[in-house]
């Protein structure tokens, strides 16, 4: 049988192990400091050569069409910017929900580079493609980076975890629960509920641990942080996890609140809500307790989301399969 060559690879999502959230600049932005994983919970993309323009197709959860498309927009991005004069034939199998803090569509974009790249033989770096991409959102830059990574600034300052003496952080040693409640959250409205509530709340009920260091946070700072998260990752989970946008969310969404609460009584380890919703995940110690959790949350809540998942180790290959012409 013939075959043809084409370029498969997944598109991760993500959760917000920490996200402190600094106040409003000049420019309009709120600066980030954030400790993100990776999670095996995934889309996948499939990406063949044709000879001119991008063809596009989806199976699973409803994506944006046409121009609206995050993959789309990316490949186009990338064909624009190398000088490319072949097309592509790209399909999704879609997973991860939008609206939910995952980083789903942001994760496509970066899969689809990723996959061209190696397509159409450019031969670019994760750097390079990284600034091509960076206009089509602030998490895209995230997933050219490392499975445990810091992002900072307005999301487009992104390094892998590591300590003070420069070595990398070890694996996480947790499954993962995520549920996703139904219930979609953009991000500009939960930013723009975020500065109200806290106009409306004393510093020190910013935070469900501490209101931790004013923005913007000196090295030292960041040193101590990333030091506690590591030293916890071999202790306690619970005083690691938080996350800014959790009160605003869980005032706004109460349903994005019982979530949570049936992560936590389930025997999560910790409970956290990713980005700024509406998705929460819980942490498990081992996948047999993460599997009985998952299980009796979709039994009480058949039309929500729920995903057992694992911290990727490193970035997923992108690899050449071969297609039945």
């Amino acid at each position: 049988m013939a075959t043809r060559a084409a370029v498969a690879v997944s598109a991760p999502a993500k959760v917000n192990l920490l996200l402190r959230v600094g106040p409003k600049g000049a420019d309009g932005y709120h600066a980030i400091f954030s400790i993100v994983q990776q999670v095996s919970l995934s889309d996948r993309l499939l990406v063949s050569a044709r000879p001119r323009g991008i063809e596009f197709s989806s199976r699973g959860l409803t994506v944006p069409p046409g121009r609206d498309n995050l993959v789309v927009r990316a490949a186009e991005r990338l064909r624009r910017a190398a000088g490319v004069s072949a097309g592509a034939t790209i399909r999704l199998a879609k997973r991860i929900p939008m609206g939910a803090g995952l980083g789903g569509g942001s994760s496509d974009a970066a899969a689809v580079a990723l996959a061209l790249n190696r397509l159409w033989r450019l031969g670019w770096s994760r750097r390079r493609l990284a600034g091509v991409m960076a206009p089509l959102g602030s998490d895209v830059a995230l997933f050219f980076s490392a499975p445990l990574s810091i992002v900072e600034g307005a999301g487009g300052v992104v390094r892998p975890v590591r300590d003070a003496a420069g070595r990398a952080a070890p694996h996480l040693p947790w499954w993962l629960v995520v549920v996703y409640p139904g219930l979609v959250s953009p991000t500009a409205e939960a930013y723009h509920a975020l500065d109200r509530w806290r106009a409306e709340h004393p510093p020190a009920s910013r935070s469900r641990f501490s209101p931790g260091p004013p923005f913007p946070l000196t090295p030292r700072e960041r040193e101590i942080i990333i030091s506690r998260f590591l030293r916890g990752t071999r202790t306690s989970v619970r005083p690691l996890l938080d996350n800014d946008f959790e009160p605003v969310i869980y005032d706004r969404l109460p349903a994005v609140r019982g979530a949570a609460d049936r992560l936590a009584r389930s025997g999560a380890k910790g409970v956290l809500l990713s980005g700024s919703g509406s998705a929460v995940f819980g942490l498990f110690a081992t996948l047999r307790s993460a599997r009985t959790a998952a299980g009796a949350i979709r039994a009480a809540q058949p039309a929500w989301g729920v995903w057992v998942a694992r911290p990727l180790r490193r970035v997923p290959p992108v690899r050449v399969v071969r297609l039945p012409i």
